[in-house]
């Protein structure tokens, strides 16, 4: 299913990448170079782009509460696991599939 492939290589290569990181102070390491501190982001005057991951990966009510409003008021879902413990495994997958399917799209990118 494209939707399990797609995740399977998206944590694939996250797991991937996180492996790369390096602990050593950068004078120890000569492959990781310092940024010049002259390079800086113009926060005020530029927009930041990007997509919020962890929404994607853990699902919380606080990012994506639109999935949880059934149980807004008994607060009985408050979290990926009570939400497919309350829905079940069928429910449950299909409600995540169309949270993963739809989280990042290309109007992200636009």
């Amino acid at each position: 299913m494209f939707t399990t492939n797609y995740f399977t290589k998206a944590l694939a290569a996250a797991t991937a990448l996180s492996s790369l990181a390096i602990a050593a102070p950068v004078t120890q390491n000569p492959a990781i170079h310092r940024r010049q501190s002259s390079l800086k982001f113009p926060f005020p005057t530029e927009k930041v782009r990007g997509v919020n991951l962890g929404g994607w990966f853990v699902l919380e009510p606080w990012i994506t509460p639109s999935i949880f409003e059934p149980w807004a008021t008994s607060q009985t879902v408050v979290d990926e696991y009570t939400l497919c413990a309350t829905l079940g495994k069928d429910a449950a997958l299909s409600t995540l599939q169309a949270h993963w399917n739809n989280w990042i799209t290309q109007v992200c990118h636009v």
